[in-house]
């Protein structure tokens, strides 16, 4: 820019200077002080070191720009320089503290300007206020007149105004106030300030007036009289009633040094009549001896004064404005620019011209008006800046820009964050925007805070919550430093996030009958989402356990869910399922729940009974007992409490009986009923409902026994002196545990006749297994029995046959009970186990994941305690008796992990026994948002591939929903090449002959696995197990022969296939299996 400056002479001069602008960083904000001046009174001797004051200063700005560093201002008078030299300032704190011993001796009041400077690197702003600081002698609160004349003359002719006298007194901590009264109350003088003036036309007379001073509880009063003449010839009148040491006074060198920058000195001249000596006048005169280096300037550059709005015209304020040293100078007069508003006479005091109300000044000038006083004596000029603070009145109170305000927070706002701003303004001056805010109701929580400009911030107090509460009805409040205040409204609408997963209503168990007839059957399953529109929208979707395709899911509006049986339900093939299924919202990003769902399937008596041999044979002797089991069928039924009951369906002779509950065969009619011979009988099993037949075929042979008894029956009569052996015991009972071998105890008979006794067993296929002494009745296990529920205990007869004439057959019962021992090691159904659990499980999470176990052993040998072993273990908890897993690690507070390993202890003997362990993965599925893919960005076969191979032998069905496409290298051999036919089956087109295969440990053919492809975006499909095996003999397989891809029951998880559901355009995302290498699959 150019400026031009120009006079108004003639002819006008002129000229121009360039001004250049430099645009930095904003730096809109000045510092401000607390205080317009700071006043500090303290009791004399103050120490080296004390602190008398912190100043402080706000600067809104931020950085470097509200950054505030205190310092005195620069000053080129050396009398202030030298005050200043007693004093530091803390620059950072603004705290005030001397550096020398202060006493009274000290002049004072010393008053000095600091400055606050914010630290702007381009354009650095700064404000001032005053110090003043009196220091007060330590004595007890006393004050006293400086010396006063006793008597003084005043001239009737003296106008209204006119100083009659001008008092002063000894310094207190608290401001004197000076007052007169007179005797005869009749009104000819007032006390203004510390000067008593004439009120109204004086008469001639003598007047007391008593002058009185007060300071805090100190006062002193003095009686003056003044006598009012109106004859000047014969009493001396001083042109001037006060004066200041100057012309004819003269003072010696001693008074001078001992007076030195000390405090003013009062002495009294008295004037005398020559001719009438009684007759003289008296005044005041005030010394004071100072350093009159500078010259003739205002001792102070900066006053700051105060005044209180709308004080009346010709208030007085209380500090007068004199140049230094003022007696020394001759006529001085005062000035003031501008002079509109107040006035200052020759003694420097200034009054008002008219009330100030502060509300009409300018807001800019915060109620204070800046004059320059000048002063000039002669040809010397001085001046000085004067700020008046108008004191406002507290008139008015906050007003609200609005009623009502309105805002929106999400309800995951962070503390801290801004919700809005409310603005409130008042019309007082000293009040405007430097309002309190407050919130006064509503926040019962304190989930808010409120800022000195009316900013409403998120507090760190608990989170908002729309499902809880949607709206906040807040009252803030401003307030002005009077106590007035004023109201408004705020209304704070929470907003709804996608932060609720959905929750499944429990329970989750359905009980479903088998059978054809029950298709179509159905179950309800329901969520809660505490979100709101599509955040609590929820799409459901059956992602593991449907291994038959027995059920089908649809979802239903309101968010609920169908499950329906699609195919018959067979209890024997499968008595549960255990289904998992998915609720995910229509968030962003989407959340979800995984539940498990067990369906029982409920047994329906649709089985028929069946033996558990297709045919029974047993040859027993003729003349075995009535109702001794000669033989037992057994059947058994896949219907639960099925209660099976057992009838002869066919018996041409009628010699057999079966028992009904048993299913033990025995003779029906006596010995002499009976012929030997092959029968076949057939036996019926039934539940009620169904039934089955079984052939037994028995072989009755004679005995010599019954064969002599039988020839000799015409000779031998009835009244034959032989008797018939008699066992001991009718039934010998024995307990064996099982893989014994050897005698296990004794069968005793005895004979009337001391006939020798021949012992034997029956029937004769017991005799494989058990063997008796003939003659001692010795009972020996010949091999090793095996327990189980079908041969826990063996009954057969032994027979004593005696040697008497006839021979004569006698039996005892001979019960055999096994006793179980450990010798089963528990089993599980899989060697290993893997489940997929996601990612926001809420713990204690259950693990939908069914482990059998079953053990050879019975009763408490065959009684499983489940436990845990491995390095993740201590992330799952497992029912040591039912087997069932809980996930105990918190997701959402560790670090990412995909994948837990461990293993389950099986331990038989109620944990006692023999153990067996199965290794478990659990894989955490991660939320992910996916975007529907091309086939460019499935995974493809690359050549360099890493190769891994195929371990253990394991069973899978490819989904049906993978698209059994297999990218395949163009430069493969086509012969050797393989495709996964449509019937979901790997093929081995070749020959394969160890003796080709190249050899690694165990002729193991190394089958590579596709890379993810290196232009996908998304996460590649993983398998849960690094190495599978297969084992199969070298042949000829050109046509095909089935291997194993996966565990039974795996699948390869892809964390970014895309459910959906009927309202969403379908997107669907393949899991591709492939080798990269296939010479022989």
């Amino acid at each position: 820019l150019v400026v031009e400056a120009f006079d108004h002479g003639y002819p006008t001069r002129r000229d121009t200077a360039d001004l250049f602008i430099n645009i930095h960083d904003d730096n809109p904000s000045a510092p401000e002080f607390d205080q317009f001046r700071y006043d500090v009174t303290k009791v004399a001797p103050i120490p080296a070191g004390s602190v008398l004051v912190t100043l402080h200063a706000d600067d809104p700005d931020p950085g470097l720009e509200g950054q505030i560093v205190y310092r005195f201002a620069p000053t080129d008078d050396s009398r202030a320089a030298d005050r200043l030299s007693k004093f530091s300032i803390n620059p950072k704190t603004g705290q005030l503290s001397t550096k020398v011993r202060l006493t009274s001796e000290d002049r004072t009041p010393l008053q000095f300007i600091v400055e606050a400077v914010d630290q702007s690197p381009t354009f650095p702003r700064k404000t001032e206020t005053v110090v003043r600081i009196n220091i007060l002698s330590d004595s007890v609160e006393q004050i006293s007149f400086l010396p006063l004349p006793k008597r003084v003359y005043v001239s009737s002719s003296k106008s209204p105004g006119s100083v009659v006298l001008k008092v002063s007194a000894t310094q207190t901590i608290s401001p004197p106030i000076f007052s007169a009264i007179e005797s005869d109350s009749l009104g000819y003088f007032e006390m203004i300030g510390d000067e008593l003036r004439v009120k109204s036309k004086l008469s001639d007379g003598n007047v007391n007036v008593t002058l009185r001073v007060d300071a805090g509880s100190a006062f002193a009063e003095h009686v003056l009289n003044v006598i009012i003449i109106a004859d000047r010839d014969k009493y001396p009148v001083f042109p001037n009633l006060t004066y200041d040491v100057k012309g004819d006074l003269y003072a010696s060198k001693e008074f001078v040094d001992l007076y030195r920058d000390k405090p003013t000195v009062f002495t009294v001249v008295r004037a005398r009549n020559a001719d009438y000596p009684h007759y003289y006048s008296d005044v005041g005169v005030a010394l004071s001896v100072s350093n009159d280096d500078q010259g003739f300037s205002f001792p102070i550059k900066l006053y700051r004064l105060l005044l209180r709005e709308n004080s009346p015209a010709g208030t007085i304020l209380n500090t007068t404005v004199t140049v230094g040293n003022r007696a020394a100078y001759d006529d001085v007069k005062y000035g003031l620019i501008p002079a509109n508003l107040f006035s200052i006479d020759d003694d420097g005091v200034i009054r008002a011209l008219q009330p100030i109300d502060a509300e009409k000044l300018s807001r800019d000038s915060r109620g204070i008006i800046q004059m320059i006083v000048f002063a000039h004596s002669g040809k010397d000029e001085a001046n000085a800046t004067i700020q008046i603070k108008i004191e406002d009145v507290n008139e008015f109170a906050p007003k609200f820009d609005r009623l009502l305000y309105e805002f929106n927070a999400p309800e995951n706002i962070e503390p801290g964050q801004t919700i809005g701003t409310v603005h409130a303004f008042d019309e007082d001056i000293s009040e405007g925007n430097r309002l309190t805010y407050r919130i006064t109701e509503g926040d019962e929580r304190s989930m808010f805070v409120i800022m000195n400009n009316g900013s409403i911030f998120k507090s760190d107090a608990g989170r908002l919550d729309y499902e809880t509460t949607k709206s906040f009805n807040l009252t803030v409040t401003a307030a002005d430093r009077g106590g007035n205040s004023a109201e408004t409204k705020v209304l704070v609408h929470v907003e709804d996030i996608n932060d609720n997963e959905p929750k499944f209503v429990e329970p989750l168990m359905w009980n479903v009958s088998e059978g054809r007839e029950h298709v179509g059957e159905k179950f309800v399953i329901s969520v809660t989402d505490a979100d709101a529109d599509q955040n609590g929208e929820v799409v459901f979707s059956l992602i593991q356990g449907n291994q038959n395709n027995s059920f089908n899911l649809k979802s239903l509006p309101h968010n609920k869910a169908e499950l329906s049986v699609i195919n018959e339900l067979d209890r024997e093939k499968t008595p549960r399922y255990t289904l998992t299924i998915e609720a995910r919202d229509h968030g962003t990003p989407a959340l979800f729940s995984i539940a498990t769902v067990v369906v029982n399937v409920i047994d329906e008596n649709d089985s028929p009974p069946f033996f558990i041999q297709d045919e029974y044979e047993q040859n027993v002797p003729l003349d075995l007992p009535v109702g001794f089991p000669l033989l037992t069928v057994r059947a058994e039924d896949d219907d639960l409490k099925s209660k099976l009951s057992y009838s002869i369906n066919l018996d041409p002779t009628g010699m057999f009986a079966v028992d009904n509950n048993t299913g033990a065969i025995s003779f029906a009619v006596g010995v002499d009923k009976r012929k030997s011979g092959l029968y076949e009988i057939a036996v019926d099993v039934s539940d009620g409902i169904h039934s089955s037949t079984v052939i037994a075929s028995i072989e009755i042979y004679e005995s010599n026994n019954t064969a002599a008894t039988h020839n000799n029956s015409q000779s031998v009569t009835h009244a034959s002196l032989n008797d018939a052996p008699i066992p001991t015991n009718d039934t010998y009972e024995f307990f064996v545990n099982e893989g014994f071998v050897g005698a296990i105890g004794e069968v005793q008979f005895t004979d009337a006749d001391n006939d020798e006794i021949t012992l034997s067993i029956e029937p004769k296929s017991y005799r494989s297994l058990f063997a008796i002494d003939p003659k001692s009745g010795k009972l020996s296990v010949k091999k090793a029995l095996n327990y189980s529920m079908e041969y826990e205990r063996y009954t057969f007869l032994v027979l004593a046959t005696d040697t008497g004439v006839p021979p004569l057959t006698a039996f005892a019962n001979v019960i055999v009970t096994l006793i179980d021992t450990n010798d089963h090691a528990p089993v599980f159904n899989q060697n290993d186990y893997s489940v997929i659990l996601p990612s926001d499980a809420v713990i204690p999470y259950p693990v939908p994941l069914r482990i059998i176990v079953r053990d050879g052993d019975h009763g408490e040998n065959a009684k499983i305690r489940y436990s845990l072993k491995g390095k993740d273990a201590h992330c799952f908890a497992i029912d040591s008796e039912r087997g069932s897993l809980t996930f105990n690690c918190d997701l959402a507070n560790s670090a990412p992990k995909t994948n837990y390993t461990f293993k389950v202890v099986a331990t038989d003997r109620n944990g006692e026994g023999k153990s067996t362990e199965a290794e478990v993965v659990v894989l955490i599925a991660y939320p992910t948002v996916a975007s529907p893919s091309s086939t460019e960005d499935l995974s493809h076969v690359d050549k360099a591939s890493t190769v891994s191979s195929l371990e253990s032998p394991v069973t899978s069905e490819i989904q049906p929903s993978v698209d059994n496409r297999v990218t395949e290298e163009e430069n493969l051999d086509s012969t050797l090449s393989s495709v996964l036919k449509p019937t979901q089956s790997l093929t081995t087109p070749n020959d394969i002959d160890s003796r080709t295969v190249k050899q690694s440990s165990s002729g193991i053919i190394p089958l590579p696995t596709p890379s993810s492809s290196k232009q996908s975006s998304n996460h590649a499909p993983t398998f849960p197990y690094p190495l599978y095996k297969s084992l199969m003999p070298e042949g000829r397989y050109g046509s095909g022969t089935v291997l194993s891809m996966k565990p039974a029951g795996i699948r390869a998880e892809d964390v970014d296939e895309v459910r959906h559901d009927s309202s969403f355009p379908r997107i669907e995302e393949h899991i591709h299996y492939a080798f990269n290498s296939l010479n022989y699959f």
